[in-house]
């Protein structure tokens, strides 16, 4: 495995700047004798540990070189680090594309990893927003995170990714990570494309449930719902392509790339060579409107927050020990940022229910623990959730599929996107129910909550498919898929 520091203390920042200097493994030659030249140790020792490094360089050059792209929250990046892991065990080189906020964690899993995205302060300074602001305006507008974020760094991103594509084998990437379609297609890289949430692979058998797609009609509504879902789509195909496709085509010029045909954010302009919905068929199974190329993984888990693997902290786990399972109350690594009222009213929800609850705030928080209620920053979900009783979160597909792991019930409070058609799914699938933020009430939520732990139903329910769930092997599959399409 290649970890984060090579044999000569050599940061693998170095070895994935070399990957990209336009030469490949000739810039890791180079690296390796600027290495040699820097590196004041004694004799011995250096023959020694320069052997070791070219051992590294020649493996590295030998295997596959795979690139995963992933733009967004710790949900879209924690499935790609447990893919890599599993690539990278099997000797390919892999490289995860990723926001310069996340390279360091990347790099903490022992993969390598290359900034396609600044840091979200950085592009906040460009917006000239706050942080707040700027999640403000994501959460009520999704345009503005196509438009704001996802275009107005587009150059950036396929002028970054362009760096490190020499001899790439495959690219892979969402729906949602532009530059990497673009650069498969500027280089004829084979692209898979990686479908994290449902909402992601478009059918009109089971359209998203979302207050962006109200026009179209749900699963429930048999033949007739499915014909008004395909006189829907291509109006909705055009008006997205209406609305985005000029920023993408300008920028597609500037690589050499003709304008759009199709519609972006819904359909990939290059076909891809395989498409991975990497959730489980328990959850969203597949239609037969899919692509014939899609292989159902399952999930693909991985939980740390500096990539490193962490147990539950001493607190946490004297907590535990101390009493009923709790009630865990969290909004993940994205909607955490602007909480508002949230966790204020999950401690008041948990005294008025007289439950023992953990309240995980992602940073520090004013609230304060007693003895029933414990307030934390972070916990490994992972570890967590299979502990309680019952998790109240945002819908985030990560956490969703760890809360559906754990086999307890769930409320979800749907904040933006996907979590509102994660949440739907969740509650018609018998694991939970669902409550809009601007419901989240204490009578509201202490009502709901109090139905959720006493329907025995739900519970057996939320056993059953946590049983199926762990015998998925999301990252196992999803990197067999990958190597299939080479």
């Amino acid at each position: 495995m290649i970890h984060s520091r090579a044999p000569l203390g050599i940061d693998v920042s170095l070895v994935t700047s070399a990957l990209g200097r336009g030469r490949s493994c000739a810039g890791l030659i180079e690296v390796f004798f600027n290495a040699r030249d820097s590196v004041r140790i004694d004799a011995d020792k250096t023959v020694a540990r320069l052997s070791l490094w070219a051992q590294t360089m020649i493996l590295f050059c030998m295997a596959q070189k795979i690139i995963l792209a992933s733009i967004g929250s710790l949900g879209d990046l924690h499935p790609f680090i447990a893919i890599a892991q599993d690539l990278q065990a099997r000797g390919h080189a892999v490289i995860l594309a990723v926001s310069e906020d996340q390279v360091e964690k990347v790099r903490s899993a022992g993969l390598l990893a290359h900034p396609i995205l600044p840091t979200s302060d950085a592009m906040n300074q460009t917006l000239e927003m706050s942080s707040a602001e700027v999640t403000q305006k994501m959460m009520d507008d999704l345009n503005f995170v196509v438009e704001n974020v996802m275009l107005r760094f587009l150059n950036h991103g396929v002028a970054a990714l362009d760096e490190i594509a020499a001899d790439a084998q495959a690219i892979v990437g969402t729906i949602m990570t532009l530059p990497a379609a673009i650069i498969a297609e500027k280089h004829a890289i084979p692209y898979v494309s990686a479908a994290l949430q449902p909402m992601t692979l478009p059918t009109v058998y089971d359209a998203p449930r979302t207050p962006e797609y109200w026009m179209l009609a749900s699963q429930n509504q048999g033949k007739l719902g499915r014909v008004w879902n395909r006189l829907w789509m291509p109006i909705i195909r055009a008006e997205t392509k209406r609305r985005f496709a000029k920023p993408i085509n300008a920028v597609r010029q500037d690589f050499g790339l003709p304008p759009l045909k199709r519609a972006p954010l819904l359909e990939l302009e290059v076909d891809p060579v395989a498409t991975l919905a990497l959730y489980s068929q328990h959850f969203a199974p597949l239609q037969p409107d899919h692509p014939e190329t899609t292989s159902q993984t399952g999930f693909a888990m991985f939980d740390s927050q500096t990539g490193m693997p962490h147990p539950l902290d001493d607190d946490i786990q004297s907590f535990l020990e101390a009493g009923a399972p709790p009630i865990v109350f969290s909004l993940g690594s994205f909607a955490v940022n602007l909480s508002g009222d949230f966790y204020r009213l999950s401690h008041a929800i948990a005294e008025r229910l007289g439950e023992r609850a953990i309240l995980l705030t992602g940073s520090a928080s004013s609230l304060a623990s007693n003895a029933n209620i414990l307030v934390r920053e972070y916990a490994p979900y992972s570890q967590l959730f299979p502990k309680s009783k019952l998790i109240v979160h945002h819908g985030g597909v990560g956490t969703t599929a760890q809360a559906m792991q754990a086999g307890v019930p769930q409320l979800i409070v749907p904040h933006l996107g996907d979590q509102w058609d994660n949440g739907a799914r969740i509650t018609s699938l018998g694991l939970g129910g669902t409550l809009p933020v601007k419901s989240y009430t204490v009578d509201t939520a202490c009502d709901l909550i109090r139905d959720l732990l006493s329907d025995s139903v739900l519970s057996a329910n939320a056993i059953r498919v946590a049983s199926a769930l762990r015998e998925e092997r999301g990252a196992k599959l999803a990197a067999d898929a990958i190597e299939a399409a080479l």
